[in-house]
């Protein structure tokens, strides 16, 4: 039986009908790349391992004028006008948080305050008391991250947006994906006895980053001596991010991705990598929350490093509140356990400084 086939007639259409098509085709594909473009502007890829931080239900009063800012920027914050990331390093178990700054981007004031605050800051709660271990041993109603968030903002009252973390082990592979930091080191750093820097400038390795940045052994201050050598690592590293560029950066996300936690989307990190493009390096200032350490003996048998509340307040209001109003130091939760003429809430650094030279002075115990 020979089969019959069935033939399809095929409309033609007239050129008309072919410039419509074509249109919607167009549109179409429009709609498709701007929901598209949108869509991969708020996603979150480094949330996965600590997650989002939660609402905050703090009600913060602004200066009048502060009303009628607009930054310009297209970023989901707290407070118009600035931006504010927690950025946080592990140790090498990700238990506690052994470094830890608060960025605030002063987008419409074009500048970035950085406030450093020690390890071993006195907040209670737990065994050491430490900051620190806020991460493990704090409220266990919030997530690890919530914690720390937490506790910093009920200790500066700053309203913070973000969140950047990584681990301690992981800063090779991020600094090697950048190309190694051309930074110029003060004194010779021998972290172990193959471990070593030698003075000068030089191109430090994503190993070689590591050491820098945990080395404390020889330093008099111990903690807070390695506080201040971060910000010479800062300052170089903000340089060479600056050097390449917001477009370069985002090219090597996917390899640096893995390695770091966040819960900035990546339309908030293009804004703020190009917002950081146009800030000038002096106009990048680094304080340390003010106090001074006790030793173990004064306090259960910890080195811990007290807050000096009142010349926090003043801090504070003067460089990280350029939007708020003022806060009194009653409203800050701060335990001050000791507050005598030697503390160390006096120095302040700023980027271009240090990169020409002007670096942290850095006590090193005799040989």
């Amino acid at each position: 039986m020979a089969s019959s086939k069935v033939k399809v007639k095929r409309v033609k259409m007239n050129v008309k009908e072919k410039i419509i098509l074509a249109l919607v085709i167009i549109v179409g594909l429009m709609f498709l790349g701007y929901v598209g473009k949108f869509y991969l502007r708020q996603w979150t890829p480094l949330t996965e391992s600590e997650g989002v931080l939660e609402k905050d239900e703090n009600t913060y009063e602004l200066k009048e004028e502060s009303t009628l800012i607009d930054d310009g920027l297209d970023l989901d914050q707290l407070i118009e006008g600035q931006f504010t990331v927690l950025a946080i390093g592990f140790d090498e178990e990700g238990q506690n948080t052994d470094v830890m700054m608060l960025f605030m981007f002063d987008i419409k004031g074009k500048e970035i305050n950085i406030l450093q605050i020690p390890r071993d800051t006195y907040v209670g709660g737990s065994t050491t008391g430490k900051i620190n271990s806020v991460y493990s041993y704090g409220d266990e109603d919030l997530t690890p991250i919530n914690r720390v968030v937490q506790a910093v903002r009920d200790m500066t009252q700053i309203p913070i947006d973000r969140y950047i973390a990584i681990n301690c082990n992981d800063i090779p592979p991020v600094v090697d994906a950048m190309g190694g930091i051309p930074i110029n080191v003060p004194e010779t750093i021998v972290y172990s006895d193959t471990k070593i820097i030698e003075a000068g400038e030089q191109v430090l390795t994503g190993e070689q980053s590591e050491w820098f940045v945990r080395f404390r052994h020889d330093y008099t201050e111990g903690d807070i001596g390695r506080v201040k050598a971060q910000r010479i690592f800062m300052a170089a590293a903000m340089n060479k991010l600056k050097d390449m560029g917001s477009v370069e950066f985002l090219k090597i996300f996917p390899t640096v991705q893995k390695y770091i936690m966040s819960d900035m989307s990546l339309g908030e990190i293009a804004s703020i990598a190009d917002f950081t493009e146009d800030v000038s390096m002096e106009d990048v200032t680094v304080r340390m929350v003010p106090g001074e350490g006790l030793d173990p003996e004064e306090y259960n048998g910890y080195y811990i490093y007290s807050v000096h509340a009142q010349e926090l307040a003043d801090m504070l209001n003067e460089y990280f509140r350029p939007y708020q109003r003022d806060v009194d130091v009653d409203e800050l939760d701060v335990i001050e356990l000791k507050n005598t003429e030697e503390y160390y809430d006096d120095v302040v650094d700023n980027f271009q400084d240090i990169i020409d030279g002007d670096t942290p002075e850095i006590p090193r115990n005799e040989s």
